[in-house]
C-alpha cells in the first residue's frame, strides 16, 4: 500500500512462501476496508485442487477463499460489479465474461444463477461506478519468418495461424518447432513440408530446444515449472525429468542442462544449476552456477561461456560469465535486456533491449580475459512487425514470429451502467 501523495510503500499483504506464489488482479471493494485477489497457491498447497488459483477475500488481516462452482474454477478475476462477482472465463476457442450474484460482506455468492454478459473476449476491466470497458477477441494472423540484420524478411515458414510462438530450428535446418495455441508442440519438416502435432500438454509450452542430433525436443511447462522432453516423431510420449525447473536450457552439444530452479516454487534452492546429462539422457547430481531467482541464459557453442539476464531485484541486465568455474564476468547490457541467443559459431551476442534487437561482439582476450564490444543495434522489432514469444538464430539470419497485416482492427468498447441492459445490445 502507497500514500496517493507519495510516501513510503507498506506491506500490507504478506506472501506465506511455503503456500503463495504471487498475487493477481487486486481489486479494492467499494467499502475501501476488504479486497479481492486472485492467489496463486504452491503445487504442494494445490495438491487434489483443479487449479493452483483461487479468488480469495482480504479483510481485517484475514484471508478467505471465495468457493466457486466447479466450472468457474479455470478463470480470471476481473472485479466487482453491481452486487456481482465479475469472471472471464477461460475456454479453448473463446473467452466468456460472467456476473455471479456475490455478497462481500459474507464473502461468498448468493441465490441466483450466474450471467452470461458476453463472450468472444479479449480483456475486460470494470469500474466502481459501473462502467466496463473490454476488447473484443480479434485474431491476428502471424507466421514464422527469417530476418536480415536490417530487420527485414527474407523468406516465411508455413501458414499463418494466431497463436503462434518460440519457433525452434533444428541445428541441421531441415525441422521447424513451433508452439500453437499456447499448449500444443508441432515440428513442421521443411523439406517434405509435413507438420506434425507431437503433443498437446496441460500447461503453457516454453523454450523448446533441440538436441544436437536433431531427434528430441526438450521443453518446460510455465505455471507448473516442469521440465520434460519428447522425440520429434509422431506418437512419441513426453518425458517428465524435474519437477522444479521453471526455465531450462540444454547445452548445445547435449552435455547438461541449464535450470533456473524456483522461479515459481520460492524454495531456498532456487538458482541457476548446472545438470549433467549421461550418455543414456539421465540428470545427473545438480549444482549452482548462480545464486538468485529469475535467471535465463545459455552456453556458447563450445560450452565455455554462459551468456545470462538476471534481474537482482532491480532491472533484468545481460551478463557473459566464463563456464563452468563462473570467475570472470562482464555487464553486457545497460539499461534493461531480455535472454540472450548465440550465433552459431560462439562470437556474438544477441538479446533484446530498449525495443530493438542488438548483438555485442564476445571472446576471450590472448591474456585470457573476457572481452566485449560496445551494444549494437540492429533493427527495432515492433518496426519490423514481429510479435513477442520467443525468436531463434539461424547460421544467416533469425526466426521470429511476425504479424501479417489485416484489415481488423482491435477496439475499445466502453459501456457505461453496464449491466442495466444485455452487452450484446
Amino acid at each position: 500500500k502507497v500514500p496517493s501523495r507519495g510516501g513510503a510503500p507498506e506491506l500490507f499483504i504478506p506472501i506465506v512462501p511455503e503456500e503463495d506464489v504471487d498475487f493477481h488482479q487486486i481489486i479494492l471493494l467499494p467499502n475501501s476496508d476488504s479486497l479481492l485477489m486472485a492467489a496463486h497457491y504452491q503445487e504442494t498447497v494445490s495438491a487434489g485442487r483443479e487449479s493452483t488459483m483461487a479468488i480469495e477475500l482480504f479483510r481485517g488481516g484475514e484471508r478467505s477463499v471465495v468457493e466457486l462452482p466447479d466450472r468457474f474454477h479455470d478463470t480470471a478475476l476481473v472485479g466487482y460489479l453491481q452486487n456481482r462477482l465479475i469472471l472471464m472465463q477461460m475456454g479453448e476457442t473463446d473467452r466468456q465474461l460472467w456476473g455471479l450474484p456475490f455478497d462481500p460482506s459474507a464473502a461468498r455468492l448468493t441465490d441466483g444463477e450466474p450471467e452470461l454478459l458476453n463472450s468472444d473476449l479479449d480483456f475486460a476491466l470494470v469500474a466502481s461506478n459501473g462502467t466496463l470497458a473490454y476488447m473484443p477477441q480479434v485474431e491476428v494472423p502471424k507466421v514464422v519468418a527469417k530476418i536480415d540484420e536490417t530487420g527485414q524478411e527474407t523468406s516465411r515458414y508455413g501458414e499463418s495461424q494466431d497463436l503462434l510462438q518460440f519457433p525452434a530450428l533444428s541445428p541441421d535446418g531441415s525441422r521447424l518447432a513451433t508452439v500453437v495455441d499456447l499448449l500444443e508442440l508441432w515440428v513442421h519438416d521443411l523439406e517434405r513440408d509435413t507438420r506434425t502435432r507431437l503433443i498437446q500438454d496441460e500447461d503453457f509450452i516454453v523454450d523448446p530446444q533441440w538436441t544436437a542430433d536433431g531427434r528430441t525436443l526438450y521443453y518446460s511447462l510455465g505455471n507448473h515449472s516442469i521440465l520434460r522432453r519428447i522425440r520429434a516423431d509422431p506418437g512419441a510420449e513426453a518425458e517428465t525429468l524435474d519437477l522444479n525447473a521453471y526455465r531450462s536450457f540444454l547445452a548445445p552439444d547435449g552435455s547438461g542442462l541449464l535450470v533456473n530452479r524456483g522461479g515459481f516454487q520460492l524454495q531456498e534452492s532456487g538458482g541457476f544449476h548446472w545438470f549433467p546429462l549421461d550418455e543414456k539422457g539421465e540428470l545427473g547430481e545438480g549444482r549452482e552456477i548462480l545464486a538468485g531467482f529469475q535467471i535465463s541464459g545459455r552456453l556458447s557453442p563450445n560450452s565455455q561461456l554462459l551468456a545470462y539476464r538476471r534481474a537482482d531485484g532491480g532491472q533484468p541486465e545481460a551478463y557473459l560469465t566464463t563456464f563452468p568455474d563462473t570467475d570472470q564476468t562482464l555487464q553486457l547490457s545497460s539499461g534493461g535486456a531480455g535472454t540472450p541467443r548465440w550465433s552459431r559459431d560462439g562470437t556474438t551476442v544477441y538479446y533484446q533491449a530498449r525495443g530493438h534487437l542488438v548483438e555485442v561482439e564476445v571472446g576471450i582476450d590472448v591474456n585470457g580475459r573476457l572481452r566485449a564490444s560496445p551494444e549494437k543495434p540492429l533493427f527495432n522489432i515492433q518496426q519490423a512487425g514481429l510479435a513477442r514469444g520467443g525468436w531463434d538464430v539461424t547460421s544467416d539470419g533469425f526466426l521470429f514470429v511476425k504479424v501479417l497485416e489485416t484489415d481488423v482492427e482491435p477496439e475499445m468498447v466502453v459501456r457505461q451502467n453496464a449491466l442495466a441492459r444485455p452487452l450484446a445490445d
